[in-house]
């Protein structure tokens, strides 16, 4: 009886991790359509009204995904005998984790496209930061499941999948980490337009700093011709 629920058990996490898989595959697919988001907040705001229906089934699909990994958790950890193996504990500690970060992220998200009592997102400063919270907490979350991936694959080569689950687990985790680290913004990083008043006042530094350069040559040139020897 025992090993029957047990077994129903697995069967069921096993379920939830791969309808997860799709979930989290779906998103991906539905993100590459609605594009990166612009560097602006003006740019944002059209962005978001362009692809509105696209952003609210990433958000869809990326809270499906989330509450599937709750079970899909707690069956890996337990088919993998996680209380004897520490990479086990440490790659499913991982998951747990980035369970609630998720959570997070999708209150977050879906401030762009679902409006509170409504109140829309009509601020482009705000957007700006609500783009940057969660493409900053995305990164971080990929790096973690990138790590516990590995750490799975190889607590998997000695079951019942085989060395092979190493390899699949370490190439999985590499890949996204790779694909993650491919649009992080330290790689793709660009310099932000000035406000209008901090442009001008620069500018007027500037034009002042080079009107007191030229000053000086004039002063030195002066000097010069002062102290130059009568012919």
């Amino acid at each position: 009886m025992h090993d029957k629920r047990a077994l129903t058990d697995h069967r069921f996490g096993g379920f939830s991790l791969l309808l997860a898989g799709a979930m989290f595959l779906a998103k991906s697919v539905l993100e590459s359509i609605a594009g990166d988001p612009p560097s602006t907040g003006q740019e944002i705001q059209v962005w978001r009204s362009s692809h509105e229906l696209t952003l609210v089934w990433v958000d869809e699909t990326f809270f499906a995904a989330t509450v599937l990994l709750v079970p899909a958790v707690i069956a890996l950890y337990r088919g993998l005998r996680g209380p004897d193996r520490p990479w086990v504990d440490f790659g499913c500690g991982v998951f747990a984790a980035v369970i609630p970060v998720n959570f997070v992220l999708l209150i977050v998200h879906g401030r762009l496209v679902f409006p509170v009592f409504g109140i829309a997102l009509e601020d482009p400063a705000l957007a700006a930061l609500v783009v940057s919270l969660y493409a900053g907490g995305t990164h971080a979350v990929s790096l973690l499941l990138a790590g516990a991936a590995v750490m799975l694959g190889l607590a998997m080569r000695r079951t019942v999948f085989g060395p092979g689950a190493g390899v699949v687990g370490f190439i999985a985790g590499a890949a996204n980490a790779d694909s993650d680290a491919s649009g992080c913004w330290l790689l793709n990083r660009t310099t932000p337009p000035l406000p209008p008043r901090e442009a001008d006042s620069r500018n007027r530094n500037n034009t002042s700093t080079n009107k007191s350069a030229a000053q000086i040559k004039v002063v030195q040139s002066m000097e010069s011709r002062h102290h130059a020897p009568m012919a």
